[in-house]
């Protein structure tokens, strides 16, 4: 993107010392120099514990490896090694700073920002910013803004990780500490550089006392030119303050920040250091000057060259002032947003708080140096390397950022965040704020750092630069308390323990435990559109849900999807979002081995999710490549943009047979009638919004019906305008598929998800959950997210929504919500999907939405083993979803392909742009089938009429929001009938308008045979190709879907010659009629259930003639009406043909 169209910032700092220290580097300005790593901290209150401030790194002397500068304020601030290396996680100065982000502090309450943040797929917004914001909410008038420039660094709650590839380059980091009276223009510079949101928990109290904070956070547009915004604050006076001017310019202003904005406003020659073109020459007319320092240049001791230094500063002549910017200075940044911190101080050199100081880390090596505000400031080594936790000042000023202090909010932002895909957004701007009536400002310039509550970690990679377990869960709309239904011998829909708003008790809460809170042994990886605690992602997937590993050495792995936008923040705490209450939503936990890992992440891959957290391990992603596409925003490129992944739940009581579709945008299908309908070759109806143009389709063999709204459901009338489930049934299959796409002609392009499962034996019905919705405790959500809500180090989550709980509304192409869950110490993993926007935040603690009360919502739980990670992982990458949470490590990513492009945002670029991944439950009372569907936005298909009509090969019934134009489809062999509105489900009246759960129901599908007990040994299939098909599940394609069998049995005492009939869904034959009558060539007399229009055939060489009911058989008098039995007696061939099929 050209630099002058980049918005950017520069803070200007003026001292003469400080100034003296920059320029004698820059003596040679005919070209500018290169940078290693600085440190900037600028604060005038003394380095205080659990306060929201810059700290240094109290003087220790640092190795002489990875090291940094470090320029404090003090009496005279003089360039300094830093005490430790920048990758040591202990006593460097970013270290110590950092230390209330990277681990949790109740205090300290943060928002960090980053165009590439760690553990995320790159975001490719329009902005470079990074930083993170602190602010104690104490009554300490206390905040810090901490301004940097790395990628992939300071993961929220993730620990201290320096990236070893950014460690060749150089890189400023500057920390300002400040009162809260200066939060607003703060915010408002920050807003101007359009920075992309990674980590908010800035509360609401906070929110409505500082208004430019509050607009930042929700992503109000700035609408008022010229586009520009210049803020003028004061530090604390604890020796002498320093005067602080933020420039920040919008990508509409089309400024350049060195030339048109620095030199102007400050009117005053400058000489810069920062990349640059053959067409930006340094302006030596007129009566202020613009000269690029020569490069290489001495800078701190280091020799630095502009093209392997990330940093970007300026120095303004005869005003004593120094500026760290964001921008380079090319023609090509003048729509690049951006920001300029420009510090001043007349006094400086003779004195400076302890808590000021600049941070320097030369290219190539770890230890630091810092220049701190003294009377003659001098660079001096940091007390510890910038890779060591404790010890260096950044880790000590991020330690309420890193780790959560409730008196501490935050904000941060940042062009590349930690944990999270680089953002590649329109402002390079890093920063980390912090407010008792204290507030600290930390400006850096390093992806992928600082996580929120992530504990410290420098990113290394900037050193050198199949079984599941499985519950829905259902909520009415206007209420709280919900329904589950859990996989058990006869499972059937009972209230929750709790109501969802509840933390504790509840199954969501329960299930994601490991995933707001930390658990070590559990990995996550969540997508959202509209993750919580950040701005809406207006990504173009409605994808939603958690995936959860656990890298111990229990194969287990989960994966949570749902409908709740603003739901699930990684390590938040569990908390519903209150406006989702009126609205219905629905979720789905599905548990399963970690071979299904793949499977899973393709799936969720092809949704294109937007990932907003995931922890997941290198080890896992390369063990799972399709978990490593998933996280690392891999592109889907082969058509048809479609992902089925099956695979099985774990049996511990029943298990269940699980498809997984995924659509790519590309795909341009409609995931009920091009891919369910088409898929499983099944008639389907449909629960889902739709338009007047989406019709019913009730012509061909199988239908797509739109479900009536208002409908009864458990019990509860919800109607589609109130739901925010989609679901369908599909008929004939004993399958419900919990899907993400609304039936509307205009959600072809739109990625999407099918989550489809199967259980042909059991009865399933709704009962009450035991908790309301809103309810900590008891509930099965709360339960379920229990170690995602909350840290748990065993699982590992990746979460994803389209409205992401304490973000900004993301309004993307993908409509996702869901929640992957990983085990990374069993063969577990679990997926939750639901239907809630502003749901489940990340390690936030659990809340619901109050606002979704009113509205109807859909969840579902599989839980698998990790074989099916990467069918989940396609599946979900599929949707496209906005994936908020990510802490899946990289040994998950390798281990899983699909979870890593699903992770790092790998497009799909397959047509048909869907993916269908099946497989199975862990049997924990019954198995069940799963087949999950992801179509992309590429794909253009309906959910319900292209994908699971067609692909179920059956007519489907659909619950979901509907248009005018979306009718149901009546004719042909598989219709698409919308579900009647209001109807009544679990006990409750529920209709379409009111409801957020989407969902269809695939009508016959128990007519194929359901496996539900296989022991059949791999060399016993590897010899029988036919079992091993029917085993896997190989689907027939060849006409004329009929089967002739003939075999001998064994002569015991006389032979018996057999034949054995089998016939296809798609066979289209009577089994009486068209196959014994006609193969047999002989008239027949049947005993089976019958219906009017089918009578006995009397004309013609062979007859069929139904048997009198009641008759004498055996010895007893049976009747038609009350046997079971089925049979045909074939005349003149001394044959008797056992039968599975009515003479209807």
């Amino acid at each position: 993107t050209p630099e002058k169209q980049i918005p950017g910032a520069a803070v200007c700092l003026e001292n003469a010392n400080v100034y003296n220290a920059f320029s004698t580097a820059a003596a040679n300005f005919i070209e500018i120099m290169n940078i290693s790593i600085i440190l900037i901290l600028i604060s005038l209150n003394c380095c205080t514990a659990q306060v929201a401030t810059c700290k240094d790194d109290a003087d220790n002397n640092p190795p002489n490896v990875v090291s940094s500068s470090i320029m404090k304020s003090e009496g005279n601030p003089a360039w300094a090694p830093s005490a430790q290396n920048v990758d040591r996680n202990r006593d460097h100065s970013i270290v110590r700073t950092m230390a209330n982000f990277i681990a949790n502090n109740i205090n300290i309450k943060v928002l960090a920002y980053s165009d590439d943040p760690p553990n995320l797929p790159p975001r490719n917004e329009k902005s470079k910013a990074k930083g993170v914001l602190l602010v104690d909410n104490r009554a300490n008038d206390a905040a810090a803004w901490f301004v940097h420039t790395v990628p992939n660094f300071l993961a929220y709650l993730g620990g201290y990780s320096w990236p070893p590839t950014e460690t060749a380059k150089g890189h400023m980091f500057l920390c300002l500490s400040l009162s809260e009276a200066h939060l607003n223009s703060v915010a408002k510079a920050l807003r101007y550089q359009e920075p992309y949101i990674y980590a908010n928990n800035l509360p609401v109290a906070i929110l409505n006392q500082h208004e430019e904070l509050s607009n930042l956070v929700n992503g109000i547009e700035v609408r008022v030119t010229p586009f520009l915004e210049h803020a003028r604050f004061v530090t604390k006076r604890t020796q002498v303050e320093a005067n602080v001017q933020v420039f920040g310019k919008h990508t509409k202003s089309f400024s350049d920040i060195y030339g048109r904005v620095l030199r102007n406003k400050l009117s005053a020659s400058i000489r810069i250091w920062a990349h640059s073109d053959a067409r930006s020459k340094s302006i030596c007319k007129g009566q202020h000057k613009l000269r690029k320092i020569a490069s290489p240049m001495q800078f701190a001791d280091s020799e630095v060259s502009r093209e392997a230094d990330s940093t970007r500063w300026a120095l303004v002549e005869g005003k004593n002032t120094v500026c760290l910017t964001t921008n380079d200075y090319k023609a090509t940044e003048k729509q690049i947003p951006g920001a300029a911190v420009c510090l001043e101080n007349a006094n400086v050199y003779n004195a400076f708080s302890t808590a000021a100081f600049f941070v320097y880390k030369p290219p190539n090596v770890l230890s630091t140096k810092l220049l701190k505000s003294a009377a003659n400031p001098v660079w001096t080594r940091s007390a510890q390397a910038i890779d060591q936790g404790r010890g260096h000042s950044v880790f000590t000023t991020m330690a309420s950022f890193i780790a959560d202090h409730m008196n501490i909010k935050v904000l941060a932002y940042s062009d590349d965040p930690p944990n999270l895909p680089p953002r590649n957004e329109k402002s390079k701007a890093k920063v980390d704020s912090t407010v008792t009536d204290a507030a600290a400002w930390f400006v850096h310039t390093v992806p992928n750092f600082l996580a929120h509550l992530g504990g410290y970690s420098w990113p290394p990679a900037e050193t050198t630069k199949g079984h599941i377990f499985l519950f829905f869960v259902y909520k009415p709309p206007n209420v709280l308390n919900t329904k589950l239904l859990k996989s058990a011998l006869n499972p059937v829909w009972a209230p929750s323990a709790q109501a969802i708003d509840q933390g504790a008790g509840h199954s969501v809460f329960t299930t994601m435990t490991s995933f707001v809170a930390n658990h070590a042994n559990i990995k996550i990886l969540a997508y959202s559109d509209d993750p919580p605690n950040l701005p809406p992602r207006k990504e173009k997937s409605k994808s939603k849900g958690v995936l959860l590993i656990d890298h111990t050495g229990n194969d287990a792995a989960a994966w949570f999807v749902h409908t709740v936008p603003n739901f699930l923040a990684h390590l938040g705490g569990y908390s519903w979002p209150p406006a989702e209450t009126a609205k219905g939503h629905m979720f789905l936990c599905v548990s399963f081995t970690e071979v299904h890992l793949n499977s899973v992440a393709k799936a969720i891959r092809y949704q294109e999710p937007y990932i907003y957290a995931n922890n997941l391990s290198p080890p896992l992603l390369n063990q799972h490549e399709e978990l490593s596409n998933l996280v690392n925003g891999v592109e889907v490129r082969v058509t048809p943009f479609l992902d089925h992944s099956k695979f099985i739940t774990k049996r511990e009581q029943v298990a269940a047979n699980i498809q997984a579709f995924g659509k790519h945008r590309k795909s341009f299908a409609d995931m009920y009638a091009k891919i369910l309908r088409s898929k499983l070759s099944a008639s389907i109806r449909i629960w889902a919004p739709s338009d007047k143009r989406s019709k019913s389709i009730c012509k061909g063999q199988y239908h797509l019906r739109k479900i009536v709204s208002p409908m009864q459901f458990d019990g509860v009338q919800v109607s589609r305008e109130a739901d925010s489930a989609k679901w369908a049934l599909v008929e004939g299959k004993n399958t419900v598929c919990f899907t993400t796409n609304d039936y509307k002609v205009t959600e072809k392009q739109t990625p999407g998800a099918a989550v489809c499962l199967e259980n042909a034996e059991r009865n399933p019905t709704w009962a009450n959950s035991r908790a309301a919705i809103d309810q900590g405790a008891g509930h099965s959500i709360v339960r379920t997210m229990a170690d995602y809500v909350q840290n748990n180090p065993r699982i590992n989550a990746l979460a994803y929504s389209d409205d992401p709980p304490n973000l900004p509304l993301r309004n993307e192409k993908s409509k996702a919500k869901g929640v992957l869950l990983v085990d990374n110490a069993a063969d577990a993993a679990a997926w939750f999907v639901h239907t809630a926007p502003n749901f489940l935040a990340h390690l936030g603690g659990y809340s619901w939405p109050q606002s979704e009360t009113t509205k109807g919502h859909m969840f579902l739980c599989l839980s698998f083993d990790k074989a099916h990670l990467n069918l989940v992982g396609k599946a979900i990458r599929h949707q496209e979803p906005y994936i908020y949470a990510n802490n899946l490590p990289v040994a998950i990513l390798n281990q899983y392909m699909e979870l890593s492009n699903l992770v790092n945002g790998v497009d799909a670029r397959i047509t048909p742009f869907l993916e269908h991944a099946k497989f199975t439950t862990k049997a924990v009372h019954a198995v069940a089938n799963i087949q999950a569907f992801g179509k992309h936005s590429k794909s253009f298909a309906d959910m319900y009429a292209r994908i699971l009509r067609k692909k179920f090969s059956a007519s489907i019934r659909i619950w979901a929001p509907s248009d005018a134009r979306s009718k149901s489809i009546c004719n042909g062999q598989y219709q698409l009938r919308k579900i009647v509105s209001p109807m009544q489900l679990a006990g409750s009246q529920v209709s379409r308008e009111a409801d957020s759960a989407k969902w269809a129901l695939v009508e016959g599908k128990n007519t194929e045979p359901y496996i539900y007990a296989n022991n059949m040994p791999a060399a016993i299939l590897s010899q029988h190709i036919e079992l091993s098909n029917l085993a896997t599940g190989v689907e027939i394609r060849i006409t004329p879907f009929l089967e002739h069998a003939k075999f001998v049995t064994k002569a015991a005492q006389a032979a018996a010659n057999i034949q054995a009939f089998g016939k296809h869904t798609k066979s289209f034959a009577d089994i009486y009629a068209k196959v014994l009558r006609n193969k047999l060539s002989a008239s027949i007399r049947i005993w089976a259930p019958s219906d009017a229009r089918s009578k006995s055939i009397c004309k013609g060489q062979y007859q069929l003639r139904k048997i009198a009911s009641p008759m004498q058989l055996a010895d007893s008098q049976v009747s038609r009406e009350a046997d079971s039995t089925r049979w045909a007696l074939v005349e003149g061939k001394n044959t008797v043909c056992f039968t599975t099929n009515d003479y209807k």
